[in-house]
């Protein structure tokens, strides 16, 4: 698993939808943990949405689920930056108007 660079690498056992996983991360167990029961749990939702789609079908389906969210979520993110940018132009271009123009 990734994490940020330069951390101390560790073992940590998650379990998902009835199966142990040993992962190796640099995220600290406590996140590592966090992570394997929001994917447990949204399986486990589609489980039970799905109660005849295997399991290999669900953890697909999980793994697009989340990706999708993710996905949505850098486009927020994205169109937040860039409208804080957008108000930091006109804020900065405010600020020398009302300066006369001038630069520092």
């Amino acid at each position: 698993m990734a994490g940020s660079e330069g951390g101390t690498v560790t073992r940590t056992v998650v379990a998902i939808y009835g199966e142990e996983y040993p992962l190796v991360s640099d995220l600290p167990p406590e996140a590592v943990h966090a992570l394997g029961r929001m994917v447990d749990t949204r399986l486990r939702m589609l489980a039970a949405k799905h109660p005849r789609v295997p399991s290999t079908r669900l953890s697909i389906l999980t793994a697009l689920t989340l990706a999708e969210e993710l996905a949505r979520a850098k486009a927020e993110h994205a169109e937040a930056v860039a409208a804080l940018q957008a108000q930091w132009r006109r804020e900065s271009n405010t600020r020398r108007v009302g300066q006369g123009g001038q630069s520092s």
